[in-house]
This record gives C-alpha cells, structure tokens and sequence, in this order.
C-alpha cells in the first residue's frame, strides 16, 4: 500500500468512526425510547442457600422485548388479558425466579382454563416493571416516560410505599423533600438521557452493538452466587452499635407520598381498564433473637452502599407502616380505585417472609393466588 494511501487511512478511519459515533447518538436520542430493563436481557443467578434457605437454587430474570420483566408478550393482545405491575422491590421480586415472583405466579394462575374462562379472554400476560429502591415520586416518572410506549391493560397493579420510608431514613430524615432525589439509571435500564463521552464504555456505538447483540443472539449472562450482600446487611443489623427508638416527624415523607401516589393512580388510570393498589405489606410480630438476625432493614443510611452503625427499632418503623398502607387505602378510594387488602391474608412468619418486605417462594404464591381471586371476581377482597 502506497504511503499517500496509509495517510487516507489514517485520516478518514477516526474520522468515519466520529460520524459513526454522532450518528449513534443522535438516532439513540432521537427515538426516545426508555424501558425500565434493557430488553431482552436474561440472566441466571445461584442464590446462597446459607442466607435464602427457603428461596430458589437458581434464579431466571428475563425481560421481554418491551423491557419488562416477564415471558415474551404476543404480537397482539386482543383476547389476552394483560396486566402491568408497577412499584417496588417487592413486586421487582429481584431474588426469586421468575416463576416463582408474584407476578410470574400470578400469570400462571390467570392462564388456567377456569380464569381465563371468568374473564372472557384465551390467554393472560404479565408484565412487571418494578424497580427497588424506588419512592412513588420516581414511579410517577417513571410511568410518565413508560406508558405511551407500553400497550394499554386490563389490569394495572401498584404495590408501592416501602420505598418511600426506606428512601426517607437513609437520607436521614429530612424535613424537606426532595422532589427529584432520585437516579434515572435507578428506574430506567436503557434511557435517551443518557450523557455520552468518548472512553469505550461511554459511545452510543458500544450500547448499540449489546443492544442487537441481545435482540439477535439472546446471550444468558451467568452471575456468581447472590446474597453476599444480603448476608452482610444482616450481619450489619446485627451488630448495630445504636438502635434508635426516636425518629423524627414522619409528616414531610408521608405527605409526599400521598401527592405522588395520587399521581401515579392518574396516570395508570389513563392507561388501563382496571387499577388495583395492593397495599404494601410487612413482617411484624414479636420476634425471637434468631428471627431478628434475618432482618436487615430501616438503617439509617446505605447500608448497600456504605457501612451503618444505627438502624430503627421495629417498634418505631411499624407505626410509619401503617400510616403508608393507611395512606394507601385511603387514597385508592378518593381516586376511585381498587385497594386490596393482604396485610392479615398473609401470615407474618418467616415461611412467607425472608426478611421485613420480601418475600418467599410460599409467601408469593399466597400473594398471586389472592390477587388472582380478587381479578377474576372470585373472592369479595
């Protein structure tokens, strides 16, 4: 090759791939499209059975082509009766398998024939779009950017409020709340607002090539064995140097929550037939010491992301509980909605619990199962 060609080369190459690169990025920023997962990711996770005894050997999350967690959806959904869920980590049901979680249950049981026949319908999809860690005020985005792309439901689910408390007491609580205060990269697993940059793990062309790598291939990613963070929150509650029996004025963070809830239920309500807010639910019980070790949560701080050495008594978040499943209730009827409620359906033990909000294998079938009856009008719940 002549030099005058090796100087073309040198030349036009970084310059190909530059416009490459602009064009990438203004074909990502010009769709707009957001999904609360990558679509078409999947992967497996082998839990630890020291610290989920009770939970699956393996965990399969697969999330379909609309970016939701669940099977892949039908080209079209006339005679599928299709139900979206919406919330936080207890419906994300992040450490079950995907027939295992709730909402995975719950589309089983609305696919029998029986169901199916009670709604009028050949087949039942669910699609789950649950994050954790997510207050309602980064729901409400969440569906604002979501649902237009999303196909419209029988049945809307929320099962929300935790995130709000837990949010609250790690930003110590605060008297005032911070209306955004919150990550897009924490509700959206692929979003156009995305800043790019020139390093190899910042180019729209990189995010492009997994993207039809995922849609073409369907790669399985093999994660190590989960829990070790678990375990070590639990051993952080554990060994706590301060249990705090005073917490200050919850008012701010329930306020909050109840105007983004309002919200929310607006905006499902455009979008689905049907709106249903599962109220929240929660271990409480007197607890015995080797009970308490399973519980890691109400820290006052991250304890995901940093060492904590004060955490709330149960005593003192349980009251805030009720205030939220109150809330939740309440605010389900003024919006004229449904509300349904578990909170003394499901038994407060550590065979339907595996630690204060999450729960079980057996504790998720219950759940599906109560949902189910109370869609197919088979219950007066």
């Amino acid at each position: 090759m002549s030099p005058q060609a090796w100087l073309f080369l040198v030349i036009a190459l970084p310059l190909l791939f530059a416009a490459a690169e602009l064009i990438a990025r203004s074909w990502i920023r010009s769709r707009a499209r957001y999904f609360c997962w990558p679509p078409h990711t999947r992967f497996r996770m082998p839990l630890d059975r020291t610290v989920f005894a009770s939970g699956d050997a393996e965990v399969r999350f697969d999330v379909n082509r609309l970016g939701e967690r669940g099977d892949a959806p039908p080209h079209s959904f006339d005679g599928v009766y299709r139900v979206l869920v919406a919330g936080g980590s207890a419906a994300e049901c992040y450490y079950l398998d995907q027939d295992s979680s709730w909402p995975g249950r719950l589309q089983q049981l609305l696919s029998r024939p029986e169901a199916c026949q009670r709604l009028d319908v050949r087949a039942a999809h669910v699609g789950n779009i649950a994050r954790s860690l997510v207050p309602c005020r980064a729901i409400r985005y969440q569906l604002e950017k979501l649902l237009p792309q999303l196909p419209h439901s029988d049945a809307a689910l929320l099962m929300v409020g935790a995130s709000d408390l837990v949010t609250w007491l790690e930003q110590h609580t605060p008297a005032q709340i911070d209306p955004g205060g919150y990550a897009l990269d924490s509700i959206f697993g692929l979003h156009p607002e995305r800043s790019f940059g020139w390093k190899p793990g910042q180019l729209a062309l990189r995010r492009a090539a997994a993207s039809a790598q995922r849609a073409l291939l369907r790669p399985v990613e093999r994660r190590e064995t989960s829990g070790k963070r678990l375990a070590a929150n639990r051993a952080m509650r554990a060994g706590a140097k301060q249990i705090l029996e005073d917490i200050a004025d919850p008012a701010p963070m329930l306020q909050r929550y109840e105007a983004d809830l309002r919200e929310v239920l607006r905006a499902l309500k455009r979008h689905s037939k049907r709106v249903v807010v599962v109220q929240q639910i929660w271990l409480e019980k007197s607890l015995t010491p080797e009970e308490a070790r399973q519980l890691w949560m109400f820290a006052a701080g991250r304890p995901y992301k940093e060492q904590v050495d004060a955490y709330y008594a149960h005593e003192v978040i349980w009251p805030l509980m009720r205030a939220i499943y109150e809330i939740g209730g309440r605010v389900a009827r003024e919006e004229g909605v449904e509300a349904l409620d578990l909170q003394n359906r499901v038994p407060s033990d550590l065979e339907h619990y595996y630690d204060d909000m999450h729960h079980t294998p057996k504790g998720c079938a219950l759940v599906a199962r109560l949902i189910a009856d109370h869609l197919t009008g088979e219950s007066p719940a």
